[in-house]
Order: structure tokens, then sequence, then C-alpha cells
């Protein structure tokens, strides 16, 4: 059976989000189905080579008018490749085409929810294609059960064509940890030995100003913390900054930027605790990535959070409450050793529950219809 593949976020070079998501599927499709045939679509050349094997095909469709692709040129090209199954894994499809069952993911509603959490042209296209898209989908693939929800609240979609697919987990970098590269970051970026750390990226979505007030109230108890704040700036990020400024502690929070992959890691292993009051995720990779890394994480209550987070998190049941989350601030920050250490341990073992080799092998039943003996 033929099976093609909305490609195009394999084409830039660096690999994240929905590329992510996307590569680590081909890979364990590549290793383990050697009977379908899968056609990968894009609409310009990959920068990076990716090849998946012998029977993975680069299709180049060149836009015709580019807003037509999805209208036009893709469904041509699905009719002339004879293609079952065509699976778009960034909340977009093409026209119906006959004969061709239709598989969406969907990774979460954050911008139609509330279109000021992206910029305004992302939002448009969420908000005109998305819905349409569930819509004219046979099977869709929800991140979690509170997008899986979200689809059938807000865009009324049949709960029962929506398979729940969580992605995949993070890696062990613990190998990355080391004295040595803790004290290089901390010096690069005057980091002293008690702190609290965010990663993400800088953008009203995040909700880092609730974490800046919460941080005001423990720092005026605690004079050594300190807040990092790790990530691009992203959008509609003026409030946060002045956030920043505005604290009476503003000689303690720090905004360092991208930080490197040891860096973050090594961040992530030595704070007294993640914070993640996020008004909204689709899952939240980071939740993960932080647990991995021995972090304890204090998140919020809401969305795919607790499906996450499970009973390893700390939660906030208001994320705007910024006196609740300064109380679990504090609450870490009072921890014995042996209390501490069994919330790492939790935070451990709830990180085992995911993988991309169960993420892929769920994904790849829905698109063949069938699960593979591998």
């Amino acid at each position: 059976m033929r099976i093609g593949i909305d490609a195009r976020p394999l084409i830039g070079k660096n690999m994240a989000g929905i590329s992510t998501y996307l590569h680590n599927i081909l890979l364990w499709l590549a290793e383990n189905d050697k009977e379908n045939e899968y056609l990968l679509y894009s609409w310009s050349e990959f920068e990076v080579e990716r090849d998946y094997g012998p029977n993975f095909h680069f299709r180049l469709v060149k836009p015709t008018r580019g807003f037509l692709w999805n209208v036009i040129d893709i469904p041509l090209a699905l009719l002339r490749d004879k293609v079952k199954v065509f699976w778009g894994p960034t909340h977009e499809l093409p026209r119906r085409v006959p004969g061709v069952r239709s598989v969406l993911t969907v990774h979460d509603l954050a911008l139609i929810l509330n279109p000021a959490w992206g910029n305004a042209h992302n939002a448009k296209v969420m908000n005109k294609h998305m819905p349409k898209a569930a819509k004219r989908a046979d099977q869709i693939l929800a991140d979690s059960r509170s997008t899986k929800e979200d689809l059938i609240r807000v865009c009324g979609t049949d709960g029962d064509k929506i398979s729940v697919v969580y992605l995949g987990g993070v890696p062990d970098r613990s190998d990355l940890v080391s004295p040595e590269a803790l004290a290089a970051a901390k010096e690069k970026y005057g980091i002293k030995d008690k702190f609290f750390y965010f990663v993400g990226t800088i953008e009203p979505r995040k909700n880092i100003e609730t974490a800046i007030r919460a941080f005001n109230l423990v720092a005026e108890k605690d004079p050594d913390v300190q807040l990092i704040l790790a990530g691009g700036l992203g959008w509609s990020y003026g409030g946060i900054l002045q956030a920043m400024e505005l604290s009476p502690y503003t000689d303690r929070i720090k905004h360092i930027g991208y930080v490197s992959l040891d860096e973050k890691m090594n961040l992530y292993a030595a704070s007294q605790a993640f914070l993640f009051p996020s008004h909204y995720e689709g899952f939240g990779i980071p939740v993960l990535e932080a647990m991995r890394l021995g972090s304890i994480v204090i998140t919020a209550n809401n969305s795919s959070l607790p499906e996450v987070g499970g009973d390893a998190a700390l939660y906030v049941d208001d994320e705007n409450d910024a006196t609740a989350l300064a109380t679990l601030m504090e609450q870490v920050l009072a921890m014995e050793s042996i209390e501490r250490q069994e919330r790492i341990r939790l935070g451990i073992a709830q990180t085992e529950k995911f993988s991309w080799e169960q993420c892929a092998r769920e994904t790849a039943q829905v698109l063949t219809g069938k699960e593979l003996s591998v």
C-alpha cells in the first residue's frame, strides 16, 4: 500500500517540534515496516538528506500557485501516485481525494482557543485551515486526551474518529551532566547555587509574568534564590521584559537566551525546580525533559500537563495565582533530602511511560489499519 505524508516539516536543517515528531516516527517505520511504501511530499528540497530506506521516496511537488498546494497540486499528485492513505502531521490536509483515506495529527488548539498566544499570521492560518481539516479527516491523532476533548468541544469533531497517541519520551542525557559543565554554565551566566529554572520561548502563553510575580514573593524571604529564564524571544514579550525590569529583585532574574544542549541539561539537573505554569500545552515535552534530568517540576493543572506530569509534578490549580505558585516554590525549598529524592524518583519513573517506539507503533496502526508485527 502507498502511504503519502506531508513532509514539509523536514525541509529545514534543524529538528524541533513537529519535525522531531515526524522524524522519530519515520525512523521507526523505516526499521519496522518493509511492506508499505511511503511517499514524502514537499514543496521544496530538503536542506539535509533524509534517507529512511528503500521503501521511502521523496516527491517534490512545486506549487502552481502558492496557496493552492493543498487544493490542486497535492490532490493531483495523490491521484497520479495511486496513494491510498495520506497523513498530515501539521494540522493541515489537502482537499479530499476519492479513494484516499486521510489521517490528521492535531498537536494542540492553542491558537484557536486564544489567537493572542501566537503571531497573527499563524493564528489566522490555524483558524482557517485546522477546523476544516479536522472535519475532512477520516481519522485524527491527538497528542493528549486534553487535545481530543478540545477538538470535540471547540470543533465539534466526532470523538470516535480521534485516537490519543502520546508523543515520545526524552532520552536520558545525564551523560552531559558534570560538575565541570555546570560550573562553566554558572560562570558564563552569573548563576548561583539556588535557582528556579524555566526553558521555552519567551511569550505570553508560557505565563512567565506570573512566574516572575511568584518569584518576587519568594525572593522577599530568601536573599539567595534566583530565577533563570532560558529561551529565545517569541512574540508579544514586552510585558514579560517589563515585569523583569520592574521587579524589586530584577538583579536576581536573568534571561540568558538560547542555551546549548549541555547547558540546558546541567541547569535542569542543578535547579531547585523547573517552573512551567503555562496557560496551555498540547503535550509539554519540557516537563519530561526536566523530570528526566532529576528536576522537580512545578506546573499548571490545565490542558495536557497533568497527563504528562502524572503524580510526580507539583500543580498550581490556577496558573494565574502567583501566591499559590510561590507557596509551591517555598515548599520545594523547604524539602528534606529524602522527600526531594523521592519526588525526583517519581519524576524519572513518569518519563518512562512515554516512548517514541510506542508513539510510532500506534501511529502506524492508524495509518496502515493494522498492528505491525515487529
